[in-house]
């Protein structure tokens, strides 16, 4: 899983404003007859440092899907994909099997820079070796079929590893519903770390919505939902994205 890259692509540019802003409008509707009464109250400085922490507290879900975060994910895996675009209320755009040409890439390309490994086979260098080989013989017969049958043919013999680029746009109560869902040890290893990733770079962004204390997997800021599907091993409380990416992926982070 080396190689994979998460940046925050757009952020909204009126974060510090929104938020209390819809907050102030929900208690003071009566003052408000015309649209400079509004921009007035949006304009309003916010007098308490911790107002956006207390909000972020909060289960007011409208509050915060007014704003909305764009990510970028670099080098995860089609299987990813796959898996995170089950969320249906996002925006995606991703590369394209049937309009991507992979054929002109270097026959002798670096299989890992083209396939995503599995964090389980890092410390098996036999076994991780015979799986790129497998990747490698998919992707030569992948350049042996585009030139005669087309791209989209040609992409059905591609592997799931096969690395991939994904833009994901969703609002502040998505992003927070994904991550307590796949951020979660039920997940694959891959999409974790990912969700993760994306965690860690949007904590950096606003720190009262992405807080640790109000985001997470569910045992961490409440309580397991997945009932007999438990894995029994349940984070800290309020544990940093960071600090869970060390404990659970040593392999990567040593390296660095």
């Amino acid at each position: 899983m080396r190689n994979i890259q998460v940046g925050i692509l757009q952020t909204p540019s009126n974060a510090e404003q929104m938020s209390p802003f819809l907050a102030r409008l929900t208690q003071r509707g009566h003052n408000i007859t015309t649209l400079e009464d509004v921009q007035k109250l949006f304009d309003m400085p916010v007098k308490n440092p911790n107002l956006r922490q207390t909000l972020a507290s909060l289960d007011h879900g409208t509050i915060k899907r007014f704003d909305s975060y764009t990510v970028i994910i670099v080098g995860a895996s089609r299987r990813f994909l796959a898996q995170i675009r089950t969320h249906q209320h996002a925006d995606y755009v991703s590369g394209s099997l049937q309009y991507s040409d992979w054929s002109e890439i270097q026959r002798a390309a670096d299989w890992e820079k083209m396939f995503v490994v599995p964090y389980e086979l890092y410390d098996k260098p036999d076994l991780m070796d015979y799986y790129l080989r497998k990747c490698g013989s998919a992707f030569l017969a992948y350049t042996t079929i585009s030139p005669l049958a087309g791209n989209d043919a040609a992409g059905f013999i591609m592997p799931n590893g096969l690395r991939n680029v994904l833009v994901i746009q969703a609002n502040i109560q998505q992003w927070q519903y994904m991550i307590n869902i796949r951020a979660c040890n039920r997940n694959s290893l891959e999409t974790q770390y990912v969700m993760l990733r994306i965690w860690e770079e949007l904590l950096k962004h606003d720190e009262a919505f992405f807080n640790p204390k109000y985001v997470g997997a569910s045992c961490s800021v409440s309580k397991c939902k997945e009932g007999h599907f438990c894995c029994g091993d349940a984070w800290t409380k309020s544990a940093h994205p960071h600090d869970i990416l060390l404990e659970k992926f040593p392999l990567l982070y040593k390296e660095d």
